[in-house]
């Protein structure tokens, strides 16, 4: 079913020189708060509302002095707002099936002096960026996806503002300003009719191995032999989105194997699996499904108990537990007693 997304930042990368709190005259090369209270970064650029913007300003009181800055920023954990919801989720939480249809890097940006440029005094000049080093057109508020990126990819890259104010030499004291604000991706989206399973039960590991089918006699039945750049997206503990690519993948048909690499690690959210759809006309990124990750901080005491049908492990940092099947528990160190 077609519907719309907005894909916010969620934590800073690199870049930024600290906020400074308005209603002072503008300083040399910086970034401040447009309101009366301590904002970061951060919650400047996701603000809708132009009273509480970040503003990059550059005095003129400094003949040919410069300020450049990139801030680059992740789009890690609940970045996702799907169809108007207030409520993030993260790429875990995306259903099966689900493409990008159309995506555009937006932000609103305001000049002081205002365009044409360059203004009398200097210059105010910004890019957006939708990978490192990827900018849009100068100046330009909206940066079109093309061609369309899947999800993970698109997470995977993060975002970034690149600002330049200069000073002329004949500068009068007035400041060059650049104001941004509500920074996010926005796009349409929708979910392929195709059916498959995936036949592992949660939770998985490093190196285990993931199975998906699709039934034969369904005419709707995802085909397997149609996909190609098979990938899988997590979240680190660092909030960033990152991705790998599965070893041992057999594809056929009605059946897809392959398994995880070790050595990666995931939070306990679950790995979000994806592949490359051979269509007409043109290729379609879609995600195949998410499993639950065993954290690896767990524990449990193995009982053994009549019907019982599963294990419990504990998370020692939060006290989650996690059930896992008996015949193929995951064991790190045993105790046997009583």
């Amino acid at each position: 079913m077609p519907g719309t997304f907005i894909i916010r930042p969620t934590s800073i990368i690199s870049g930024g020189v600290p906020v400074r709190v308005g209603g002072v005259a503008p300083f040399a090369g910086g970034w401040e708060s447009n309101t009366g209270t301590l904002q970061s970064i951060l919650d400047a650029l996701l603000s809708d509302v132009d009273i509480e913007n970040l503003v990059g300003s550059m005095i003129l009181q400094a003949a040919n002095a410069t300020f450049t800055d990139t801030i680059r920023l992740s789009l890690g954990g609940n970045s996702i707002y799907l169809d108007g919801s207030l409520a993030p989720i993260d790429l875990t939480s995306l259903p099966a099936g689900f493409i990008v249809t159309a995506a555009s890097l937006m932000i609103l940006a305001d000049f002081i002096p205002p365009p044409p440029y360059p203004p009398v005094d200097g210059t105010s000049t910004f890019n957006i960026q939708q990978a490192t080093g990827n900018n849009g057109t100068l100046n330009a508020d909206t940066f079109v996806y093309f061609p369309i990126l899947g999800i993970a990819d698109m997470l995977g890259n993060g975002i970034g503002l690149k600002v330049d104010l200069q000073v002329d030499s004949g500068g009068t004291g007035d400041p060059v300003v650049g104001i941004f604000y509500n920074f996010r991706i926005e796009g349409t989206y929708d979910t392929l009719p195709f059916v498959w399973t995936i036949d592992t039960p949660p939770p998985i590991n490093q190196g285990d191995c993931i199975t998906m089918t699709s039934d034969p006699l369904d005419p709707n039945a995802l085909i397997f032999t149609d996909l190609t750049d098979f990938t899988f997206s997590y979240t680190d503990n660092d909030g960033v989105t990152q991705t790998g690519v599965p070893e041992s993948i057999v594809a056929t048909t009605n059946s897809l194997v392959f398994c995880l690499p070790v050595g990666f690690d995931p939070t306990a959210d679950g790995v979000t699996f994806n592949a490359i759809l051979d269509a007409t006309p043109s290729p379609i990124p879609i995600v195949l499904g998410t499993l639950a990750v065993l954290h690896p901080n767990t524990s449990g005491i193995y009982t053994l108990t009549l019907n019982k049908t599963n294990d419990t492990l504990y998370d020692r940092d939060t006290d989650d537990t996690v059930d896992v099947k008996i015949p193929n528990p995951f064991v790190r160190t045993g105790y046997v007693g009583g």
